[in-house]
Parts: structure tokens; sequence; C-alpha cells
């Protein structure tokens, strides 16, 4: 079964829409007030400056592709370093991802609580929703991206709505003054830069998408050819295509004061629409948000439990899967709401954002600097 799974390979333009999916996160609700508090005036633009960081940080996991020619993540730290140095690296992702996992899923339950389930306790919610990713994740990663990419059509349409909006937009709120009236502050640099996160899980991908799944870095003397650094870079652009329309119509919605102080700004604006056949098109929007906020949650649970895989090699993946989904929930369960959940979700980003670089970065030098290990009969 592993071996059939290793030469099966995923589809570049499924792993595009994997990428949004990921990176169109919880975020994606307070986007343009970070824009605006962050930048100020006509702050959409920071959009595009932290896509294009983006774009550099994907560039330097295509460089770790590359100097470990396509071998797997795992597959060049263990031959480097010893497991003594291996698994406690793995076990310290396993939880930044579970507490990812587990701050994201609360986050949303509770916005949801203030718009639609006020009664419903938020645990229930949380673990109804990690019970539908526990599901996901133990079909493994072919079935993860085929169902990513069914969600995908039926969300990449909401968009459409924001059309509603033109009417109501002053073209006198895009002053042609830029970034004026913003905090300047690296934690709105921070905050902004978060909503693309998730991409970097795609290291995980290398065995999916070159032949040199099963093959140590060191014994390989040519590149596997692949497209999944192009795939990423289409999914990265299809999603700054999407926060720059969102937050553009916000600026043209709202003026940068009102954005600033607006914590939701991407709620009220959906609430603002109305249909004939549609009351209210932010419930809607929730819904139909659900299946892409646990996918993001699927693909970290997926990651944690690639890493556990590799610390009990020899335990059942099921298992596995079903106790990182029970830390998850445990985690969840820490009695921290509002602006105290908000700033460890930030801090939690941060790390990830920290380790999207340094991961790739650490491994390559490993790669130049460190000879392999050699392995006991």
């Amino acid at each position: 079964m592993n071996k059939r799974r290793t030469q099966e390979k995923v589809h570049p333009i499924h792993i595009s829409i994997l990428v949004y999916n990921i990176q169109s996160g919880i975020v994606v609700f307070y986007l343009p007030n970070y824009a605006a508090a962050g930048y100020g005036t006509n702050g959409w633009i920071s959009i595009l400056i932290m896509s294009a960081i983006v774009m550099l940080n994907i560039f330097v996991i295509s460089w770790l592709y590359r100097a470990g020619h396509g071998a797997s993540v795992f597959d060049i730290v263990e031959s480097r370093v010893s497991r003594g140095f291996a698994i406690p690296f793995y076990m310290i992702v396993v939880v930044l991802w579970c507490a990812i996992a587990a701050i994201v899923l609360k986050e949303f339950v509770l916005l949801i609580q203030d718009n639609i389930l006020h009664m419903t306790p938020n645990y229930i919610l949380v673990g109804i929703m990690l019970l539908l990713a526990l599901q996901l994740v133990t079909k493994g990663i072919y079935n993860i991206v085929k169902a990513s990419t069914i969600f995908f059509g039926l969300t990449v349409w909401v968009v459409v709505f924001l059309l509603f909006s033109i009417q109501e937009i002053d073209l006198v709120r895009y002053t042609p003054f830029i970034f004026q009236g913003g905090s300047y502050t690296l934690k709105y640099s921070f905050q902004i830069y978060s909503a693309f996160i998730g991409f970097e899980l795609c290291m995980l991908l290398f065995p999916f998408v070159s032949s040199a799944s099963r093959q140590s870095a060191e014994n390989l003397e040519t590149l596997p050819k692949t497209k999944l650094f192009k795939a990423m870079y289409l999914g990265n652009l299809y999603t700054t295509a999407i926060y720059l329309t969102l937050t553009i119509v916000s600026f043209g919605f709202y003026n940068a004061q009102e954005l600033a102080n607006i914590t939701t700004p991407t709620v009220y604006l959906f609430s603002y629409f109305q249909l004939p056949f549609v009351e209210r098109i932010d419930l809607l929007l929730f819904s139909l948000y659900l299946p892409k906020l646990i996918l993001s949650v699927v693909m970290y649970l997926w990651g944690a439990l690639q890493c556990m895989e590799r610390i009990y090699s020899k335990r059942n993946s099921k298992l596995l899967a079903t106790w990182i989904v029970i830390f998850s929930f445990v985690i969840s369960l820490v009695p921290i709401l509002g602006r105290t959940l908000m700033r460890w979700m930030d801090i939690l980003f941060i790390i990830e954002i920290c380790l999207s670089f340094g991961i790739p970065i650490l491994l390559v030098l490993l790669l130049r600097l460190r000879k392999p290990r050699v392995q006991q009969p």
C-alpha cells in the first residue's frame, strides 16, 4: 500500500488549489482591518508586499528541493542528524501544528457563535469539526487533495458577491496618499503575512511529486523534475488576487479610519449585501467557508501525523491521527477567549512564519556543511 502511494503523484493544478485553500484561512475575516490599522490609507498595497515575500519563501523551499535532489524533508533531517536530535524537533513541530489547528478552529467557532449559534458551547462545535477533520486526515494526502478541489469548486464563486458593493464604493476614499495614518508596527506586518501561511506544508509533499521519495539526498545524482513550485507560485498568485479584491473593495466601501476600528470588516461587508433568495449573505459565507477552514486544519494535522509516523514508525497511522486530534481538542479546551485568543494565534503564526523560512535554510546548510551519517547495521 505504501509503495503504491509513493508511486502515485499529485497533479500540479491540484497543488495550486490546495495552496489557495490552505492560505485563505481565518485571517481573511480580519485582513482589511490589519491592512488599515498597520499601513493606513491605501493599505491594500501591503498585500502585494507580503505576497512578494511569500514568493521569496517559496523560492527558498525550492532551493531546499534542489539541494536535496527531491528527497523527503524527513530523509534529509535523519541523514544528517541523529534521532536523538530529530525526535525532539518533530515533537515541537507536532505541538505547534496541533496548537494552530486548535486555535484557528476555536477562533472560527467564536465568530460563528457571535453571528449564528449563540447558545451552543464552543467545545461541542470544535469537537464536531475535529471529528470531520479526522475522517479526512486518515484518508491520506491524495484524498485530501481531491477534497480540496471539490471545496474550491463550492466556494470559488463567493468572491462574486463583492461585485454587489461596487455602487457603494466611493472613489474619494482611495486617496492619493499612501500609507498615511498607520501604526507601521511589525505586529501588523506579521498579521498580514499570516494570511498567506500554510504553503510551507508543501515541503512535506516532496515524496508525492517526485520519484525521489524513498531515496536519501546524498545518493541522488540527478534532480527529479517537478512542477510543484510553479503550482505553489500559481496558488499564491490566486490567493493574492482574492485578497487584493477583498481589501480594495473594503477600502472603497469604508475609509481607512473606519476599517482600522472594525475588527471583522469582512463579515460586516458581506452582511450589507442582500439578495432576493438569501436573507443574510454573511451567514451563507460562514457555511461555505467552513469546508475551507476544515481543510486548512486537516493539512496541519496531516503534517503533524507525518512527524508522528517518523517518531512512532511501528504504530498504526489511524491511531496516531486519533491521538493528534485528541491533543488538539485538549488544547482548544484551554479557557482563553477574545483578545487573549487572538494574541496566542498571532504568536503561533509568528513561530510558523519563522519556521517556514528557517527550516529550508537550516536543512540546506546541513546538506552543504554536514556529511551524511553512517547508518548502523
